[in-house]
């Protein structure tokens, strides 16, 4: 009976929510994203991998619906990045059809083929400032809850095999700590742009939470991405606000020193670890050996997608059995040996055509739009370094943003075109 009552309720709660995304379409994407840092929360539905698939669906019918009677216009850039993209997907099927349809792990061309959706479905319906800060609002108050969860979990020791690991709402400590480093900095943005003081006040809070987090993670890549984007947030402000900025990251730094002093040991620990292959970085270092090997015998079109694992036993001979079911836990490492020289050739004309969109240069830009684009561009570098501890290449996220570029290249100063100006930032609930 109570089986049945969550299945009435579940099919009820998808019923109401598709109604939303069909009435605007953009909420859909924004769902969609919001599931990441709850990944652990997250139902199951009969029939589809996820919940997010038949919201993903309900996503495109809601745009195609809203173009009826539109007329078209063309977009160059998005071409561009649309037909590459497409391409790469292609490519991973060309590659090795047979591991990419009946895949141990997942139906690898489906799932990729969701990742260009978003991709697609990104630049089109984001595609104002305001939609776009309406998501960093959202998903900040998510990251921000999953930040309070972390710090509650986790316990710094003097080491982090002495520690307690927190896995946030996602239930994964690496997963979360990317989140909040994400998190981290839509807030700074948002803190820059929001005049209300009680909003402002709330917004350091958030900061602090998603700052202390990280460390609660434990997760060297995300202590790693915080580090960066303290450093790119500080240096691509104005005097006034870099000096402001400090301030308050030199607050939550000291904060976190309150909580445990022995932070500073593990962080210490950081760079040799890495330097020398220590703990599980030297793990790391032995599958992305494997992967190099797996890819000179199949240079062109790799051993298939999804196929890392089962060809590590082959190529890993310094790792002991027990070790040979885990992933390259690398996206540039995993795609060159998955998909050979010419995936990873198309990855990277992806990311680069991606950064060629946010970093198109325009006099016209307004400086709401600039400190909106320099935002994303480091959101974009945290998650390139991200990627070199996880796979990304079917990460929603990473597709994402991806997609979220084409508005920077697409962008104009019409004084006629009043869509994109930037009014004051506005938390949910907001009319948008």
């Amino acid at each position: 009976m109570s089986n049945n009552f969550s299945t009435v309720l579940l099919v009820i709660i998808i019923s109401l929510i598709s109604v939303l995304i069909l009435m605007k379409p953009y909420l859909g994407i924004i769902l969609t994203l919001l599931s990441l840092p709850l990944l652990d929360l997250l139902p199951d539905v009969p029939l589809v991998s996820s919940i997010m698939v038949p919201i993903g669906a309900v996503t495109v019918a809601g745009y195609l619906l809203s173009q009826k009677g539109q007329k078209k216009q063309k977009s160059p850039a998005w071409n561009r990045l649309l037909t590459v993209s497409f391409f790469f997907v292609v490519w991973v099927f060309i590659s090795n059809p047979k591991a990419a349809i009946f895949g141990t792990a997942r139906n690898w061309v489906f799932t990729l083929f969701q990742c260009w959706a978003l991709l697609w479905l990104s630049s089109k319906l984001l595609d104002t400032a305001t939609k776009q800060r309406y998501f960093m609002w959202t998903f900040s108050i998510v990251c921000v809850i999953s930040g309070l969860f972390t710090i509650s979990q986790g316990q710094i020791g003097a080491s982090i095999s002495d520690s307690i690991r927190a896995g946030g709402l996602a239930n994964q400590p690496n997963i979360t700590a990317r989140y909040l480093v994400v998190a981290f900095i839509f807030l700074t943005y948002l803190l820059t742009c929001t005049k209300n003081g009680f909003k402002r006040i709330l917004t350091l809070l958030g900061i602090v939470v998603t700052f202390i987090g990280v460390f609660f993670t434990l997760s060297r890549t995300g202590i790693i991405m915080l580090v960066v984007s303290v450093g790119l947030l500080i240096l691509t402000s104005g005097s006034k606000k870099s000096i402001a900025l400090i301030i308050v990251f030199v607050f939550a730094a000291f904060l976190l020193l309150t909580f445990s002093d022995q932070i500073i040991g593990i962080l210490d620990s950081i760079i040799p670890s890495i330097t020398r292959g220590e703990n599980t970085i030297g793990l790391r270092y032995s599958l992305w050996r494997a992967g190099w090997r797996m890819w000179l015998d199949n240079p062109v079109v790799g051993v298939g997608i999804g196929k890392f694992t089962e060809n590590l036993p082959i190529y890993a001979q310094d790792l002991p059995p027990f070790r040979w079911t885990l992933i390259a836990h690398n996206t540039y490492v995993s795609v060159l040996a998955e998909t050979g020289f010419i995936g990873i050739l198309l990855l990277f004309v992806m990311i680069i055509f991606s950064l060629q969109n946010f970093l198109v240069q325009n006099k016209a830009l307004s400086v709401d739009i600039t400190a909106l684009r320099k935002t994303w561009i480091i959101v974009f570098i945290s998650i390139l370094i991200g990627s070199t501890t996880k796979n990304d290449h079917y990460d929603k996220f990473f597709w994402f943003i991806m997609g979220i570029s084409v508005f920077f290249q697409n962008h104009s100063e019409d004084p006629k075109d009043q869509k994109d100006k930037l009014p004051l930032a506005s938390p949910p609930g907001s009319n948008i």
